[in-house]
């Protein structure tokens, strides 16, 4: 396992700033994108399995050794562009090296409703409680041992902010990536070298924003396993197209900084639409 510092992130509380008309937000999941058979390099299973949350994850392997890289979404069902960016990176990616795990659909009942919880929000309930009443303190329990079986180096979550980040105030979240320990990493600087010279515009740039969250999920993860752990946060303020290809921008920017090698293979028919 490689070493990295520990890193922490996730959405907390929205500041009471510009904000996003509901009514522009996506208010439905889409359907997973088509899948590759399940072969030596691809493997397949679900966490919660035989429960009202089971949710599905996918692993693609490459034959030689080299980093793990563990990518989540959906664990604010109406996230919806870092759940279709890992559906369809799950889909097109092609592992050489390492292998990454997605976990599209972190609390899949909240995703199937397209409402951001169901009975508490899933960001909040870790480490959780395999006893707990409500579901999701028992699903953050599973999540928590399913995060450890996969003896990851690193891990990111993919969210999404209602607000554009204004380079002065760390809760508006759109367009950074998210981590909780000074000084910030070094591998970050080339990751955001990287996805920053695919941006279109300027503001489709991401930037880093310290802003620890002692009860996030990542910061669980990383406080139990010692992995390297990130939020990646797009803006919904821009097209649905445009946040799926800004969050997959990233996770191959990750890729390359970690070491692991792939290739994409050429999208098929029932990819979503990036303009």
């Amino acid at each position: 396992m490689l070493l990295f510092l520990p890193l922490v992130a996730c959405e907390g509380p929205h500041p009471a700033a510009a904000t996003l008309p509901e009514a522009t937000l996506p208010v439905a999941s889409p359907a997973p994108v088509a899948a590759a058979p399940v072969g030596a390099d691809d493997v397949r299973g679900e966490v919660g399995a035989g429960t009202t949350y089971a949710t599905p994850w996918r692993e693609r392997r490459g034959a030689a050794d080299g980093p793990r890289l563990i990518v989540e979404a959906g664990i604010h069902g109406d996230e919806v562009a870092g759940i279709l960016a890992a559906d369809e990176l799950a889909a097109r990616l092609e592992v050489l090296s390492g292998a990454v795990v997605f976990l599209p659909r972190m609390n899949k009942p909240a995703a199937d409703l397209g409402e951001r919880s169901v009975n508490r929000d899933l960001n909040h309930a870790f480490p959780g409680d395999p006893t707990g009443k409500d579901y999701e303190a028992r699903l953050a329990a599973e999540l928590m041992a399913w995060v450890g079986e996969r003896d990851a180096d690193a891990v990111i979550t993919l969210h999404e902010s209602r607000y554009l980040h204004d380079g002065k105030n760390p809760k508006t979240f759109g367009q950074t990536v998210v981590y909780g320990v000074e000084p910030m990493p070094p591998i970050l600087t080339g990751v955001l070298d990287r996805a920053n010279a695919k941006a279109a515009e300027e503001r489709e740039r991401f930037r880093a924003n310290y802003y620890p969250i002692t009860t996030s999920s990542t910061e669980q993860f990383v406080a139990r396993y010692g992995m390297l752990g990130l939020c990646l946060e797009t803006w919904r303020g821009f097209p649905l197209g445009t946040r799926i290809r800004r969050h997959e921008d990233f996770v191959l920017a990750l890729l390359d900084a970690l070491g692991v090698a792939y290739r994409m293979e050429p999208p098929a028919a029932t990819m979503v639409s990036k303009p």
